[in-house]
C-alpha cells in the first residue's frame, strides 16, 4: 500500500504518479495510475510491448492523496483505491515476479506510508532486494531496509555496508 499524490501533472493525462510492480525492467513490468481525469489504468509492458490491461472511469483524483494498495496472487491483480476494490483482472500470460517502484511520471508527485509486503518471505524478514523507480526509465538497485520512527514520523534508511540516512517528515 502506498499514499500517492500528484502535486503538478504534465501536460498529458498520464503524466502522474505511477505505481510499478513486477518490476524487472523498463520492457517488462505492471503499472496502475489514476489519470488527470480520474480514468484508473492498470497496463502491462511485456517484452517491449504495452498491453492496457484495465482502463476504468472514476471520480477519483490523482490531485488528491489516495492510498493505492496493490494485490497480486498469480496472474491475479486486485487494485484496492482508498480501501475500495476498483480493479479485479486476472492475467493469462502474467508476470509473475519482480520488483516494486514509485515514479513520479513527467509529474511531481508525493509517496508517503509505504508499506510492501512479499507473501512469499517469511513473516520479519527485512532483508531481500528493493528496486526504487526515482523516475522515468531511472532506477536504483539496493539492498535497503526502512524503518520508521513512530515518534518523529521520521524514516532511517539503512542500505549495504551499514548505511544509515535518516529522513525528516515533512509537514505536507
Amino acid at each position: 500500500d502506498v499514499d500517492i499524490k500528484t502535486v503538478t501533472a504534465g501536460p498529458n493525462p498520464w503524466d502522474v504518479a505511477f505505481i510499478n510492480f513486477r518490476y524487472t525492467d523498463s520492457q517488462n513490468h505492471y503499472y496502475f495510475l489514476i489519470k488527470t481525469d480520474g480514468t484508473l489504468e492498470l497496463s502491462k509492458w511485456k517484452n517491449g510491448i504495452q498491453y492496457w490491461l484495465v482502463e476504468k472511469p472514476s471520480a477519483y483524483s490523482p490531485f488528491n492523496w489516495n492510498r493505492i494498495k496493490v494485490d497480486t496472487t498469480g496472474g491475479n491483480i486486485k487494485i484496492y483505491v482508498n480501501s475500495i476494490l476498483e480493479i479485479d483482472y486476472t492475467d493469462l500470460d502474467p508476470l509473475t515476479q519482480g520488483k516494486i517502484g514509485l515514479a513520479p511520471y513527467y509529474c511531481h508527485a508525493h509517496f508517503d506510508n509505504v508499506n510492501v509486503q512479499d507473501k512469499n518471505q517469511a513473516q520479519g524478514d527485512t532483508s531481500g532486494e528493493w528496486v526504487g523507480i526515482l523516475g522515468r526509465n531511472w532506477q536504483s538497485n539496493i539492498e535497503i531496509r526502512l524503518e520508521e520512527d513512530p515518534t518523529t514520523g521520521n524514516v532511517a534508511v539503512y542500505k549495504e555496508e551499514g548505511i544509515k540516512e535518516v529522513h525528516t517528515k515533512n509537514a505536507d
